[in-house]
Formats: structure tokens, C-alpha cells, sequence
């Protein structure tokens, strides 16, 4: 092999150990000598290139372009130059060069495809790229991209995890298969995808950011919280991160922290979009729907579909359904470059609005355009296994050495079935701290799968019921009573009873119809209530609901009492009583007013507990009975009779 001149050998070894400076400098000095040396010009680009000097590299590779055009590498990074510098009409050109040099090579088929993808042509670009045969990382990677931007997300994610397979190591891959996850609602998939390409590119902060979304979304809040803290402290000056970081904050009810985190985002870039939304959101969880709606005037002419979808939401809250209605239909026809599930939080606004304003076949039609897109992440069967195992498994009586502590009340059953009403209900009385849907009990579980052999676990168990009144809100500290109103709890009664045998039980119940109709009218995040977006797949889960309640009931140390959603709209009063009296409260009148309460409400019945009490709730499934009987009603003829049975009994 020929040695290499020493002035040269000293340029390669700086570009080699990342030295840039020194390479570009030991270059140039050798090109004042011997400026026909085609690949010391490529090697100068490549260094160039590396430093971010777009313009310089571009020279550099033009000229080893020119003193050598037979050879494809020089064409190749010519081509990724102009493709930085946004040259997409003169990538196209050189990768047809690069082509014809080459033959149907891989690496220049995905540098055109790039060109054209990142030019508008994206139809051209998947032509381009969709060939037989194996395929390398890289070109599997732009592969994944141009299907992405052509929403077959499926299909996007299957050769982003060809591309990890192929490569593991490649960092770009992971980080975009996350991405896809996410943008599919599959954020207990995304969460590892996103952490393994955080490993691999740990300074880059945009993957951080996808991570702490991907772990808050799958329902680590403690997990996403540690991210998000550490993420700020590396990285403090990106709006981003204080975006990010003021949601982790939002889930776990720290509103005011939220509150301050949303603005220092905008301290920072004051266009930010998910910071004016999240304002927005507080806003309206406060009840302050004029306050939101002049956040979003003043926020000029952002058109995002995020801020769309919130002044439509605070419109209708304002009491202009119809209005919010229009910009809905005009907005979302009118989108260019909306994505599924952004289609998805426009349909499943628009279909509430036009069941408020009695459209109801639209609405419907509606809802099931948005829970389409949605849909297919649930698996009802294993849904069925696990509760099959809880029902044989799970503890019932307390476990050694557990807290005693009689300050938790656990307001839970079926989403939609009442929890926030009473909660709300509760929340006026001087006693008690309605700390709203706390995450801790299914963190617990999913950390701790020894729960379902509690006697076999007394070591590991014992600390649990301490942990869980550790993480209550410093708030609730003076209180006699802490109320936790995540629906989902039902789940866990039995680990429940294990940690915490003192606390109180709640469940709340609604005719099954309509807690159908009202879930599947709600976009949901939460993966755990995927199974909301198919009529069937909610029967699926209302009878394992139902027969794991029915579990509890019978098995349970401690009392539990049921309130009926039905009952408590028809006397207010007299279910309110009956609820403080198991709680060992007086009555306090408080409570019966309990819309005319400033209090930040975190669930989908936000706007309705800042209402005066109203019936129109009740049977409101006879709107769409039509269209929810064969999918619905008629798998669960029988629970329906013994629902009826129930709330005659309860009275």
C-alpha cells in the first residue's frame, strides 16, 4: 500500500479522531501544493461538511467532483452536501448522475428518494424506493420517513424496526421508531424504541423529549417526572423541555407548577404551540373559557390543529357550540398536513359538539371516524386472561405489616360512570382533599407483579401501602380524608386491600349503555383504555368489569359502597348523605354546591361538573341505540338486567 505523505498522514489522522479544525487546516495546506488531488478535495468536504460549513464543503466537494467525475463517493457526498443546503432540484440532478455511475445502487437510490421526498414529490420518492430485494439501514430508514409522510404509519413502523434489526446501533432508526409508535397511541412500545436511542445518542435532546412523552403516556408519571427533571437541567434553555416537563407536571394535578412551566416555554419561544395549548387546556380545566379563548387570540394567527381543536372545545364550553362546530368542519377540510390523530382530536371534539346541539347521526358517524383511526391497539382476549388471573391470585385481606392509615378514598369503576361528579360532590366538604386521578396504585402494580401472590411477597409488599401516602400531594397533609378518583383502581381492589385495609371503597356505577356511548364519544390517551374505541371491545371489557366487581363484593375484608350514577342526579341530597355517613362525615351543605367550585378538574368531565346538576345524561344512549345494539347491547343482554336489578335494589 502506498504511504500517504507525512503532511497528508497528519490531515487524515486529525479528521479520524474527529479534529476537524486541524484536518480542514492540514488539507488546505497540502491543495496549495497539490490542487489536482481529486481525493484530498473529498476528504476536505467530508471535514467541512462535519463542521456545519455547508458552503465551504459544497466547493470542496464540487472540485472532486470535477477532477475525478468517474468516481460515485465523490458524487455521493456532493449529493448529502446539497441535501443539507436544501438544494433539493440540484440533488435530484446529481443523484441522476450518481445513477447512471452506480447503477440502481442502494445508496444512491435513497439519497434521490430523500431529494425528492424533501422537494414535494413524496409519491415519487415511495416509487422510488418500493423495490424487492434486502436493503441497507440507511435505505430502509428514508423508507420508513417517506411512508411516514404518507401516513401508513403501520407500514412505516415495520421497516424502522427492519432497520433496527439490521443495524442496532443505528441511532436515527430507534429514535424514529418510537416516533411512529407514538404517533400510533402505542406509547408502552414507544417508551423502550426511544429509550434505546437515547442510549445510543445521549446529547441529543429531541429524543429526550420523545421519551418523556412515550413514559408519561404510558402511565409512569414518576418515571417521566425523573426524566423530565434531569432533561431540564441538561438542556433548560429549549422551550421544549419546559413544555414537556409542565405535562408531567399537568398529570400528576401540580397545575400551578404546570401553569409556570407553560410560560417560561413561552419566555422562551413564545409561538410555542403545545405551550399555548397546555395554557389553554388549564384554562379550560379551571373553567375559565373566556381566559382561553383570549390566550388564543393573542396568540396572532397560529393555525396548528392543536389550537384549533382548543377554541373549538372553548367555544363550545362558551356556549357557542355552533360556531365551534363550523370552525371544525371548515378547519380540518381545510388542513393541509394534518396528521391521523390530529383528524382524530378534531372528530372526537366535533362529534360531542354536535351531540350537544342534537345531531346525533352525525355525531356518531363522527366519533367512529375518529375512533377508526384510534383503534386496534387493545387486546381483549389477554385482557381477559389477566383478569382471570386477578380473580384466582389477587390478596383480599390485609398482608403483614401494612399500613393501617384509614385517610385514602378510592372513588373508582367503569370511566364515565359518575367518579368525577362525586368527587367534585366531595371536594366542598371541609375534611376532605379531592386529589382527583392519582397514577400511584397502577404504578405500584405494574412495578410490583409480586401483588398477585401477596403471600409469598410479605417483604416486598409491606412498604407499598407507605409509598403510595408518601406520594399524596403535600396539600393533602391537614386532611382527614384523601379522595383518589382514578376510574381504573377496580383492578387493584385487591391490592388495595393488601397495603391499604384501612381505606374506604367507592364504586361508582351507570347504566352500561350509556358509559358505551360517553367513552366512545372521548379520545382517550391512556393505553389502558384503548379498548374504548370499539363498541365491541368496550362489551369485552364491561364483562370482565363486571364479573371481577362481582369478585370483590363477595371477597373483600372491607365494605364497599356502590352509588349509582342515576340515583345520585335524581337525589342529589340523599345519595350525598349516604356516601359522608360511610365516611364517617356530618353533612356539610358545601358540598350540594358543588358547580360553583374553582378547582382544576384533570378528566373528560370537566366541563359538566361546573354545571348544575342535570338528568339529561341519564338514558342518553337512546340517541344511539340504533347503532350501539349489536355490538353492544345485545353481548351483554344479562349484565344489563342485573345492572337494572342493581340500581332498583339500591333505590
Amino acid at each position: 500500500m502506498k504511504r500517504l505523505p507525512k503532511q497528508l498522514q497528519a490531515a487524515v489522522d486529525a479528521h479520524r479522531r474527529s479534529d476537524f479544525d486541524t484536518a480542514v487546516s492540514a488539507y488546505r495546506k497540502f491543495l496549495q501544493r497539490h490542487d489536482r488531488e481529486a481525493g484530498v478535495w473529498h476528504l476536505l468536504a467530508s471535514a467541512q461538511l462535519m463542521r456545519g460549513k455547508l458552503a465551504d464543503a459544497r466547493d470542496a466537494a464540487d472540485r472532486s467532483v470535477v477532477l475525478d467525475a468517474g468516481k460515485p463517493g465523490h458524487h455521493l457526498l456532493l449529493v448529502d452536501v446539497l441535501l443539507m443546503q436544501s438544494e433539493y432540484a440540484e440533488a435530484i440532478r446529481r443523484s441522476d448522475v450518481l445513477l447512471r455511475l452506480a447503477g440502481p445502487d442502494d445508496e444512491a437510490v435513497w439519497r434521490k428518494a430523500r431529494a425528492l421526498r424533501l422537494g414535494g414529490d413524496v409519491d415519487a420518492a415511495m416509487q422510488l424506493l418500493d423495490v424487492d430485494g434486502k436493503q441497507g439501514p440507511p435505505f430502509l430508514y428514508e423508507k420508513g420517513l417517506t411512508l411516514e409522510q404518507l401516513d401508513r404509519l403501520g407500514e412505516a413502523e415495520a421497516v424502522f424496526r427492519d432497520a433496527t434489526e439490521s443495524d442496532p446501533a443505528m441511532a436515527v432508526a430507534w429514535h424514529a421508531l418510537g416516533v411512529i409508535q407514538l404517533k400510533q397511541g402505542d406509547a408502552k412500545s414507544a417508551a423502550p424504541s426511544l429509550s434505546r436511542a437515547s442510549k445510543l445518542d445521549p446529547e441529543n435532546a429531541e429524543v429526550k423529549i420523545n421519551l418523556v412523552t412515550a413514559v408519561r403516556l404510558a402511565a409512569d408519571i414518576k418515571g417521566a417526572l425523573l426524566l423530565s427533571e434531569a432533561l431540564l437541567n441538561e438542556h433548560g434553555d429549549l422551550a421544549d423541555v419546559h413544555t414537556q416537563y409542565a405535562a408531567t407536571l399537568q398529570a400528576l394535578g401540580r397545575f400551578r407548577e404546570a401553569e409556570k412551566e407553560f410560560l417560561k416555554a413561552r419566555e422562551l419561544q413564545k409561538d410555542n404551540v403545545a405551550a399555548i395549548a397546555g395554557l389553554a387546556e388549564l384554562a379550560e380545566w379551571r373553567g375559565d373559557y373566556a381566559g382561553g379563548l383570549k390566550l388564543l387570540d393573542e396568540a396572532g394567527e397560529l393555525t396548528a390543529p392543536d389550537l384549533i381543536v382548543s377554541r373549538a372545545r372553548l367555544l363550545q364550553r362558551s356556549g357557542h357550540a355552533a360556531k365551534a362546530a363550523d370552525l371544525l368542519r371548515r378547519e380540518e377540510a381545510a388542513g393541509v398536513g394534518w396528521r391521523p390523530w390530529q383528524h382524530a382530536q378534531a372528530g372526537f371534539s366535533l362529534a360531542q359538539i354536535l351531540d350537544e346541539l342534537g345531531d346525533y347521526p352525525e355525531a356518531f358517524e363522527a366519533a367512529t371516524r375518529a375512533n377508526l383511526i384510534r383503534g386496534g391497539r387493545f387486546d381483549s382476549s389477554a385482557h381477559t386472561r389477566w383478569v382471570d388471573r386477578v380473580i384466582e391470585q389477587a390478596p383480599t385481606t390485609a398482608c403483614e405489616g401494612a399500613e393501617t392509615d384509614s385517610r385514602p378514598v378510592f372513588i373508582l369503576g367503569m370511566p364515565r360512570s359518575g367518579t368525577s361528579l362525586l368527587e367534585q360532590i366531595l371536594s366542598g366538604h371541609s375534611a376532605l382533599y379531592a386529589a382527583g386521578e392519582l397514577p400511584f396504585i397502577g404504578e405500584i402494580a405494574t412495578r410490583t407483579p409480586g401483588w398477585l401472590n401477596a403471600g409469598d411477597n410479605a417483604g416486598e409488599m409491606a412498604g407499598l401501602g407507605r409509598e403510595y401516602l408518601e406520594s399524596l400531594p403535600a396539600e393533602a397533609a391537614d386532611a382527614t380524608l384523601v379522595s383518589d378518583k382514578m376510574p381504573l383502581n377496580f383492578l387493584y381492589l385487591g391490592l388495595i386491600a393488601a397495603i391499604l385495609p384501612g381505606a374506604r371503597v367507592i364504586h361508582c356505577l351507570r347504566d352500561p349503555r350509556d358509559v358505551a356511548v360517553s367513552c366512545y364519544f372521548q379520545d382517550f390517551v391512556d393505553p389502558a383504555l384503548a379498548f374504548s374505541f370499539d363498541l365491541r371491545q368496550t362489551a369485552d371489557y364491561y364483562r370482565d368489569y363486571w364479573r371481577l366487581m362481582g369478585h370483590w363484593r363477595e371477597r373483600l375484608a372491607r365494605p364497599m359502597l356502590e352509588v349509582h350514577y342515576e340515583n345520585l342526579v335524581g337525589d342529589i341530597e340523599k345519595q350525598t348523605r349516604r356516601v359522608l355517613e360511610f365516611l364517617d362525615l356530618p353533612m356539610e351543605q358545601a358540598c350540594l354546591s358543588f358547580h360553583e367550585r374553582e378547582r382544576e378538574v384533570k378528566t373528560a368531565s370537566h366541563a359538566q361538573v361546573r354545571r348544575p346538576l342535570y338528568r339529561s345524561s341519564v338514558g342518553r344512549y337512546r340517541n344511539y341505540l340504533e347503532q350501539i345494539e349489536r355490538l353492544f347491547c345485545e353481548p351483554l343482554a344479562d349484565i344489563l338486567e342485573q345492572y337494572q336489578a342493581s340500581l332498583n335494589g339500591q333505590g
